[in-house]
C-alpha cells in the first residue's frame, strides 16, 4: 500500500512540474546539466543522510525527451530511486535502467514502470565501482527506435 501510495504521489508530482514546459531539442544522447528543481520529491517520511545524491538532468534518447531524477548512494548493492517524466515524444516507450557500465555486465536491468507521460524504476549499484560506472537508459521509442544514453551519478 505504501509503494502504491508513492506511485501516485510521483506520478503526480511529475505531471504538475513538466506541464508546460517547452520541449527540449538536442541531437545527441548527451544529457543536459540543469540546476531547476527535481522534477519529483523522493521523501519517504524519513529524513535524507547526508550520504544520498539527487540527480536531475534531461536527456534525449530514441527521439525521446526525457527528465530523469534518481536519488541513492553509489555503494556496492545500494538502491537508486529513479523517476522519469516523458518531455517530448510519443507515449508509449519502453525504458529499461541499470547502474554499470554500457556492456550491462554485471548490472542488474530493470524496466521502468510506465504510467502515461511518467516512469518510475529502482537500479542496484553493482558490486564493482568505478569512475566510468553510470545510471544507463535504453529506450525503445513507439515506433520501435532504440537507443542507449547514461547519466553521471558521481
Amino acid at each position: 500500500m505504501q509503494f502504491l501510495t508513492l506511485s501516485i504521489s510521483l506520478g503526480i508530482i511529475t505531471l504538475i512540474t513538466a506541464c508546460g514546459e517547452a520541449p527540449v531539442s538536442s541531437s545527441t544522447n548527451q544529457p543536459e546539466k540543469t540546476d531547476e528543481a527535481p522534477v519529483v520529491s523522493f521523501d519517504h517520511g524519513k529524513e535524507n543522510t547526508s550520504t544520498e545524491k539527487l540527480s536531475t538532468e534531461t536527456i534525449t534518447i530514441a527521439g525521446v525527451t526525457i527528465r530523469v531524477s534518481a536519488q541513492g548512494t553509489m555503494k556496492p548493492k545500494q538502491k537508486y530511486q529513479i523517476a522519469i517524466g516523458l518531455i517530448d515524444g510519443e507515449k508509449g516507450a519502453v525504458i529499461r535502467v541499470w547502474i554499470g557500465g554500457k556492456t550491462k555486465a554485471g548490472s542488474m536491468v530493470f524496466k521502468a514502470q510506465g504510467h502515461g507521460d511518467h516512469y518510475h524504476a529502482h537500479a542496484e549499484v553493482p558490486d564493482e565501482v568505478n569512475s566510468q560506472t553510470a545510471l544507463w537508459l535504453e529506450v525503445q521509442s513507439a515506433s520501435g527506435e532504440t537507443e542507449t544514453g547514461s547519466i553521471s551519478l558521481q
